[in-house]
């Protein structure tokens, strides 16, 4: 296990904002013997973070990935491209993952606490009857999710996964 974590940023004083660059070189994190997986599956790249805190409730995140690896003893998989940002508002927030295995895009014009509980009874309806979950008028969340290499994925990542379709 090599990691080297690199952090610079600037403290916020009053009002100001918390605004941070952080730098991560893993050289080999064996999350199965760490007991973050149930299967062997390592990690080992470099990642740049940059964050930003405001007082009044606004929160911007990037993060860019350069020879991020995943392996096991079976196989390993190199991204060519990770990049993701996420930005939270007051109103409305929004996260974009763009990689060779994942891509996903979401939005919403709602808080940010109050996307869990409308997910969940969103998620909830698809096992209850039709009239069980009521959208509230003007709000909006939409989540796009797309796996370009779902093998790459699907065979390191989650070995187990079955294929399910929600209509």
């Amino acid at each position: 296990l090599g990691i080297a974590l690199h952090v610079r940023g600037r403290w916020p004083g009053g009002k100001d904002s918390l605004a941070a660059h952080i730098a991560l070189r893993v050289e080999r994190l064996h999350l199965h013997e760490l007991g973050l997986m149930d299967h062997p599956l390592n990690v080992d790249g470099e990642w740049q973070a940059d964050v930003a805190l405001s007082a009044d409730q606004f929160g911007h995140f990037a993060l860019t990935g350069d020879s991020i690896r995943l392996s096991n003893p079976e196989r390993s998989f190199l991204f060519d491209e990770l990049i993701t940002a996420a930005r939270v508002g007051k109103d409305s927030s929004s996260l974009s993952i763009e990689s060779d295995a994942l891509e996903v895009a979401y939005t919403t014009n709602m808080p940010i606490d109050s996307v869990v509980p409308v997910m969940r009874a969103k998620l909830l309806s698809y096992f209850q009857a039709d009239s069980a979950f009521a959208p509230v008028s003007g709000r909006h969340m939409d989540l796009r999710v797309a796996m370009p290499n779902t093998e790459w994925l699907t065979g390191l990542v989650l070995p187990e996964l079955q294929e399910f379709e929600l209509k």
